[in-house]
């Protein structure tokens, strides 16, 4: 019973993790974007 709680959590607490990798690398390209294109604003005023 405890091998089965504790796969489970595992894999819950492991894609909780992949998770929020995915959402700090995808925040990561967004400011990126966002600071490329307020450059590029900058530069044309």
């Amino acid at each position: 019973m405890w091998t089965d709680v504790h796969d489970k959590f595992r894999r819950h607490l492991d894609a909780l993790a992949d998770n929020a990798t995915k959402l700090s690398v995808a925040a990561g390209l967004y400011r990126g974007q966002d600071a490329s294109s307020g450059a590029d604003i900058a530069q044309q005023m």
